[in-house]
C-alpha cells in the first residue's frame, strides 16, 4: 500500500454565524486565509515524493467563505494524487449570497466527484433548518447523484429534538421539491450493516439492567441513512447520511452543560502503532502545521519547512509521548482525557526536541 498523507486544512478564520457550540470561537475579526500558492508546495512536494494524498477542508472558520477556496479545492482536485477530498460546512441561509455562490461554484467544478460534502447541523443557532434545505436543495437540482453526510451536533437536553429537526427538515425539503423521503437505520454496504448491529449489540450489553436515559440517548448516537427518491419509484436523487457527532468542552462549547460522553482518540498517536502508510497533520490558514487534536504541538510552516520533515516531527513528538505513558505510574485510563494532561506537560517542556 503506499502511503496516503491527510490533510486537515483549515481554508480560512472567517465565521460570521457565531454558534454557541463552536469549538474554535472563530468570528470574522482578523481574518486568516490559507493561500493557492500555499495548496501548489505541498502538492509540488507531494508530487516529487510520488505520495497520494487526503484533505478535508474543514473547521476553525467557514471555508465557504475562504476568498480563494474554488481556486484551492481545483488545485488540489487536479492533483492525480489526491485520491479523496472532504469538506465540512455549516452550509447557507437564505440570505447568505456569497456562500451559496461559492457552494454551486464547487459543485460545478471539476473535480466534484472526489469531493465528499459534509453539513454541521445542530440547535445551538436557529438557522441550520434553512441551511440543510439549502444545501439538500442545492444538490438535487444540481442533477448529479451524491452522497450528503449530516453531522448533528447533540447535547443531552436536546438530542430528541435535534434528530427530529433534522429528520423534519429533510421531508419538508422533499415535499416542497415533489419527490419521497424514505427513511433506513442501514446503508448500503455490508460493512454499514456490521456497524450498525455491533452498536446495538454494544449498547444492550452495557445496559442490560438499566433501560433508561443511557440507553436512549446511546442510541441516538447510531448514524441512519435517508434516501431522496422520485415518487413511484426506487431511484434516488440524493443519500444523506445522518451522523451524530458529540460535542466537547472547549471554544464556545466551554459554556454548554450536559454534553453527552463519546469515545475519546489520540490525534497525536495517530498513525504510530505500526501503520506505516498512515499520517495526519493539521494545516491553519497561515500555513502553521501542527498536531490532529492539539494544536499547540508545532511541527513547522508550509513554506519555511518540508511538508515531509513536519511528518517526521510528528512522528518523533508521538514516540515521546507513548513513552511517557507508559513511564507515567498513575496507570489511567486509555482512551481517556488522561493522555491530554500527558500531552500538554510534553508540550510544556522547554527542553522538547522534535528534531
Amino acid at each position: 500500500m503506499e502511503k496516503i498523507l491527510n490533510l486537515s486544512l483549515y481554508p480560512t478564520s472567517r465565521c460570521d454565524t457565531g454558534c454557541s457550540h463552536c469549538m474554535d470561537d472563530c468570528n470574522m475579526s482578523n481574518p486568516q486565509d490559507f493561500k493557492v500558492a500555499m495548496a501548489r508546495q505541498i502538492i509540488d512536494e507531494t508530487g516529487l515524493k510520488g505520495v497520494d494524498l487526503a484533505v478535508l477542508f474543514t473547521g476553525y472558520g467557514e471555508p465557504l467563505l475562504a476568498p480563494d477556496f474554488i481556486e484551492i479545492v481545483e488545485a488540489f482536485g487536479s492533483y492525480k494524487g489526491t485520491k479523496d477530498m472532504g469538506i465540512i460546512t455549516s452550509g447557507f441561509s437564505d440570505k447568505d449570497s456569497f456562500r451559496k455562490s461559492q457552494f454551486r461554484n464547487l459543485l460545478n467544478g471539476s473535480c466534484v466527484e472526489k469531493l465528499n460534502i459534509s453539513q454541521s447541523f445542530s440547535l445551538f443557532h436557529p438557522s441550520f433548518p434553512e441551511r440543510l434545505k439549502n444545501i439538500i436543495e442545492a444538490m438535487i437540482n444540481d442533477g448529479q447523484k451524491k452522497e450528503l453526510t449530516v453531522r448533528i451536533c447533540l447535547a443531552v437536553d436536546n438530542y430528541r429534538e435535534t434528530w427530529e429537526t433534522a429528520t423534519r427538515s429533510i421531508s419538508d425539503i422533499s415535499a416542497k421539491m415533489g419527490l419521497e423521503h424514505r427513511v433506513s437505520f442501514l446503508g448500503w454496504s455490508e460493512d454499514d450493516r456490521k456497524k450498525y448491529f455491533f452498536w446495538v449489540q454494544k449498547f444492550i450489553e452495557e445496559n442490560r439492567h438499566s433501560y433508561d436515559l443511557a440507553v436512549e440517548l446511546e442510541s441516538y448516537l447510531i448514524p441512519q441513512w435517508h434516501y431522496i427518491v422520485k415518487k413511484g419509484a426506487d431511484d434516488w436523487v440524493l443519500a444523506i447520511i445522518i451522523q451524530p457527532i458529540v460535542l466537547e468542552k472547549v471554544g464556545r462549547a466551554k459554556k454548554l452543560y450536559n454534553i453527552p460522553v463519546i469515545d475519546f482518540s489520540c490525534g497525536a498517536l495517530g498513525g504510530y502503532f505500526g501503520d506505516d502508510d498512515f499520517s495526519a497533520l493539521t494545516i491553519f490558514p497561515d500555513g502553521t502545521v501542527c498536531s490532529e487534536c492539539c494544536h499547540e504541538i508545532l511541527y513547522g510552516k508550509i513554506g519555511e519547512n518540508s511538508l515531509f520533515e513536519m511528518d517526521r516531527r510528528r512522528m518523533v513528538f508521538a514516540k515521546k509521548l507513548f513513552g511517557s505513558i507508559l513511564a507515567d505510574r498513575r496507570m489511567f485510563k486509555w482512551l481517556t482525557r488522561d493522555i491530554c494532561r500527558v500531552c500538554q506537560n510534553l508540550v510544556a517542556e522547554k527542553s522538547l526536541e522534535l528534531g
